[in-house]
């Protein structure tokens, strides 16, 4: 039988992963019940620019304890990521949807061209504290949440909210992902001069810095060639 959600709620183990991001080790896991303090202290955190894109018309105490009842029923599955040596301090989380509505993204998809098969496709919201962005957390983040997807049945992924007007234009349309294969990576084609060009790079410089290789530098004055 395949894996349910209430399954990895009363065993979250296989969601569990030790993530390095730069020098430090962090544990990316399910929500648990014990989180609803940790989960609301996350919340209560986020700057006003990261709240208006994230649940920020909503109490956080009220937002946690709504998503900690929510542990195993429902279509729901929420991933926390933490420091190894700090398991109270939320850095991140995922929001992950397993049903697809209608209206809400089905039709809208359609509208772009782009049809989605609702047993095979999940919705996910990646937030990492203010602290966190821009450090890699979040790309970190999504090869285990791909796992989490997979794990459920699911090969293809959209974004919450990923057609938005207005002021909140950032989050403009996104096509449904395809989830990557566990352990495939996109390498980029490399010309078969790139070698060459970069060391030729290196070796550049502004006459009158000392460079070696195609542009020497020339000495300068009546000295330059010996004579006074």
């Amino acid at each position: 039988m395949p894996t349910t959600i209430a399954d990895l709620a009363a065993d979250p183990a296989p969601l569990t992963r030790r993530l390095v991001v730069g020098r430090e080790a962090f544990v990316l896991r399910a929500l648990l019940p014990s989180d609803t303090a940790a989960m609301t202290a996350f919340l209560d955190g986020l700057s006003e620019t990261s709240r208006a894109f994230w649940h920020g018309d909503v109490d956080a105490a009220d937002q946690a304890a709504e998503w900690v009842e929510a542990i195993g029923r429902y279509d729901k599955l929420r991933l926390v990521i933490h420091r190894e040596d700090t398991p109270g301090r939320l850095d991140g989380m995922v929001d992950l949807s397993f049903c697809v509505p209608d209206v809400a993204e089905l039709s809208r998809y359609a509208g772009y061209g782009i049809a989605l098969d609702p047993r095979r496709t999940a919705r996910f919201g990646p937030c990492v504290s203010d602290a966190r962005r821009g450090t890699g957390l979040a790309a970190a983040m999504l090869p285990p949440t791909w796992d989490a997807v997979r794990l459920l049945g699911c090969d293809r992924v959209v974004l919450y909210g990923g057609c938005a007007r207005g002021k909140r234009s950032r989050a403009t349309v996104l096509p449904a992902a395809r989830v990557p294969r566990r352990g495939h990576v996109r390498r980029r084609r490399r010309h078969r001069h790139d070698a060459r060009h970069r060391s030729i790079r290196r070796t550049r410089r502004r006459p009158g810095r000392g460079a070696v290789g195609r542009c020497r530098t020339r000495a300068r004055g009546p000295a330059a060639d010996g004579r006074a």
